[in-house]
């Protein structure tokens, strides 16, 4: 089952103890102390028993032999170029991962142009669209199932999709007698009733996949709902046979990455040097005893009793290694492997509910409520949204989270955005002319087009609302000079009453 943490790191936290990727750290599904912690425990274990001969069991001769291998496995383990090795296989893993995933099928589109095809409510329309869908998630199941890891197929046989309902038991039969007739000539013997049983032969391309069948009566399927006049256009048929198709070669996609794999040389020597590297660090990272009269022997290490760093690059190494092998087949078992039986049952759920529940006349059409305006402002009256909102913008201007954490009401809320709005370029104009002292007969120009006002030199940016607009008693002043939009010329006393309204 995929772990999925997207929503836990939607935000980033200022405070260590709150940011969300060190939260994640403590996780333990899907996390790489689930892959290494058995590894780990084993190389910790033979680095404390190699560490105890060395310490207790050895002589001062023994010792010596034993020292001058450490250096020698410490010079070794340094000549290997592991992040190299390990980036580069990583890097081909998780993109074939990734492909395979994007190489799914997924009926919807051809659920969507039947919908639109067939629009018709009778029986025969009905069963029709029903059983094009149905035949295509047989053939996108059949599919997904023979790539999945036989201990985790749950419909291991014709039987088993009888019972699903996507199978019917007049087609198994047509099943059973096509792979009959197309069985493997030289042993001459049927495979009993297991369709996915995997196997090495089963890697290989076949002359005849049996994922085509259900495709093949879809498609005959299409073009008999032309010739009764359910698809009435030609193009229409083509398009939904292109669709099919379409999976067709999605499918045939899937097989071709379960058949030709990353070489498998590549992957024994990944293996081959990640283990040759903590094999050798078993001795090479052991402490050695400073005495001054082995003067062949590094003096600056220090005994920490516990090999920290090495841990760490255990995790890092091992941990890589465990992410490629997790990810080189994920249609298994493993935290990260794709849910084929979730897909199977998703796609036939919400392929019947597109061309059966969803055709139906769409609803009455209607004026929206922003009919009459051309450019609508969002109304936020709820105090946590605006929070939410308010949240963004602080970050933006490197607002502290001290201040956001003091927000408990609608007053504090204000106070925030009136902080806020004194940072920004236009609020400190605003507050600016605010402060001076102005005549109550000076007036404001206000440009009802590109909502500026217009204090002498200096333009504000102020967004209004018609209703704030006509709350107001002005004058209407609208000169020859502007031909771009009108202007309206308000007092400053008329124009802080135009303010307070847009506030309330």
């Amino acid at each position: 089952m995929t772990v999925s943490y997207n929503k836990d790191v939607t935000t980033t936290a200022f405070n260590l103890l709150e940011n969300n990727m060190i939260k994640l750290l403590f996780r333990w599904k899907g996390s790489v102390y689930r892959l290494i912690w058995d590894d780990c425990i084993i190389f910790l274990l033979l680095f404390a028993i190699l560490s105890c001969i060395y310490r207790f069991a050895l002589d001062l001769e023994g010792q010596k032999f034993f020292e001058y291998l450490i250096i020698h496995f410490h010079q070794f383990a340094k000549t290997l170029p592991l992040s190299w090795i390990l980036g580069f296989y990583v890097g081909i893993v998780i993109n074939r991962w990734w492909a395979q995933f994007k190489s799914i099928p997924w009926p919807d589109d051809v659920a969507f142009r039947l919908n639109a095809a067939i629009k018709t409510t009778d029986v025969r329309s009905k069963m029709t669209r029903r059983t094009i869908i149905r035949y295509v998630n047989l053939g996108i199941s059949i599919t997904l199932l023979r790539m999945l890891d036989p201990a985790f197929n749950p419909y291991p046989t014709l039987e088993n999709l009888v019972e699903e309902g996507l199978l019917m038991e007049d087609e198994k039969e047509l099943f059973e007698e096509y792979r009959r007739q197309h069985q493997n000539p030289k042993n001459g013997k049927s495979k009993k009733r297991v369709v996915f049983e995997r196997s090495e032969e089963d890697c290989r391309p076949r002359s005849f996949e049996e994922f085509w069948i259900p495709l093949t009566w879809a498609i005959s399927l299409v073009k008999k709902a032309n010739v009764e006049g359910r698809i009435k256009d030609e193009f229409v048929m083509r398009a939904i046979i292109g669709e099919i198709i379409s999976i067709r070669k999605m499918c045939t996609g899937l097989l071709c990455y379960d058949w030709i794999n990353i070489p498998l040389v590549y992957t024994q020597v990944v293996t081959i040097a990640v283990y040759s590297f903590f094999l050798a660090s078993l001795l090479g990272a052991q402490f050695l005893d400073p005495d001054p009269a082995k003067d062949y022997l590094p003096k600056y290490r220090v005994d920490f009793y516990v090999p920290l760093f090495t841990i760490l690059q255990f995790v890092f190494y091992i941990g890589w290694l465990k992410v490629a092998e997790t990810l080189l087949n994920p249609f298994g078992g493993d935290d990260d492997d794709f849910e084929i039986v979730y897909l199977i049952q998703r796609n036939k759920m919400a392929g019947y509910a597109i061309v059966d529940d969803l055709v139906v006349p769409p609803p009455e059409l209607k004026k929206d409520p922003n009919w009459n305006e051309t450019v609508t402002e969002l109304d936020i009256t709820n105090v946590d949204v605006r929070r939410s909102i308010r949240r963004q913008k602080s970050t933006s201007l490197s607002t502290s989270t001290e201040d956001l954490s003091k927000i408990k009401d609608e007053e504090d809320l204000q106070k925030l955005e009136a902080k806020l709005e004194t940072i920004t370029e236009s609020g400190e104009s605003f507050k600016k002319k605010e402060d001076e002292e102005v005549d109550d007969n000076q007036t404001v120009e206000f440009d009802d087009k590109t909502n500026l006002v217009k204090y002498d030199d200096t333009v504000v940016n102020i967004p209004l609302i018609d209703e704030d607009v006509e709350s107001i008693p002005m004058e209407d002043t609208t000169s020859d000079k502007d031909s771009e939009g009108s202007a309206l010329t308000i007092s400053v006393e008329e124009h802080d009453k135009l303010l307070t309204a847009k506030k309330d």
